[in-house]
Formats: structure tokens, sequence, C-alpha cells
């Protein structure tokens, strides 16, 4: 390839091809050469982007209400009108750690309920093989009290 002389504005180039009958170079200009390197890629690049933006606007999106259903629900916690419902209980949060006591509050969350259960009776109902009847505790109410309510399906 051999570089032919120009205007400094349409600098043009000679290309030879080996082999070819007609040894006259030919002459191109610098805007047709990137014209012939840089068309191919914009098209390329259009169908590219094309494609991408199409696949994009059919693509399958979740529902609203599977994204509600995808919103973590806030869990229970202690209230004053637990507090009030439940006096001499406090908050599970200020029980000290591995001292059970002989009847918590809890919320169930099988008919979303607030009750005073016995300890025993939770932990049986928590650690059995399914989750359906399964509560969170709320408070502690430390001492004997007045009869606690069982569970809604206890046995």
């Amino acid at each position: 390839m051999t570089l032919a002389h120009g205007s400094l504005l349409a600098p043009t180039y000679a290309l030879q091809v080996a082999g070819d009958p007609d040894p006259g170079p030919e002459r191109r200009t610098l805007r047709s050469m990137l014209l012939r390197v840089f068309a191919p890629r914009l098209v390329l690049f259009a169908v590219t982007t094309t494609l991408l933006g199409l696949a994009r606007l059919v693509s399958v999106h979740p529902s609203a209400q599977s994204a509600v259903e995808q919103v973590p629900s806030p869990m229970p916690s202690w209230t004053v009108a637990d507090q009030r419902a439940h006096p001499g209980c406090v908050p599970s949060a200020s029980w000290p750690e591995g001292r059970p006591a002989d009847a918590i509050v809890v919320y169930s969350f099988r008919d979303q309920a607030r009750r005073e259960v016995a300890f025993a009776e939770a932990w049986e109902w928590n650690h059995n093989h399914t989750e359906v009847d399964d509560i969170w505790v709320l408070g502690v109410c430390p001492g004997s009290r007045a009869p606690v309510a069982p569970l809604a399906g206890s046995r």
C-alpha cells in the first residue's frame, strides 16, 4: 500500500492490489475509507440495539400481585395496646435470654390474633413439623398469672 499525495483537506490514498492486471493505483479519499470501515459496524450496532430493545419490550414482567408478594411483610411487635391488654408483661426484647417464663404474649399467624399462652404450649406449637401454626413471641409474662388462653386449633 502506498500513500499518494493529495490536498490537505481531502487526502487520498493509493491502493494497489497484488496480482491486479491493471497496476494503476486506486485512489480513495479519507471520507470514503472511513465510510467503508465504519458503515458496516454502524449497521451491526443498529441491528443489535434494535433486537435487544424489542426483546426487552416483549419480555415477561412479573405481575403487580407477585411484586406485592415479594415485599416482606413487617413482623408484629410489642405495642402500647399489648401493654394495656396484658398488664405486668414486658416486651420480649427486654427479657433475659435463656430464662423461660410461665406465659408469653404471642402473635398467631394462623388467625392474626394476639394472646397470652403458656410457654410450654407455645414451645410445642413452634417446634412441630408444620409452619402453618407458628407463632411470634411479642412479650413475656413473669410469675404465675391468670389462666392463659389456648392457641387456636390446639389439640
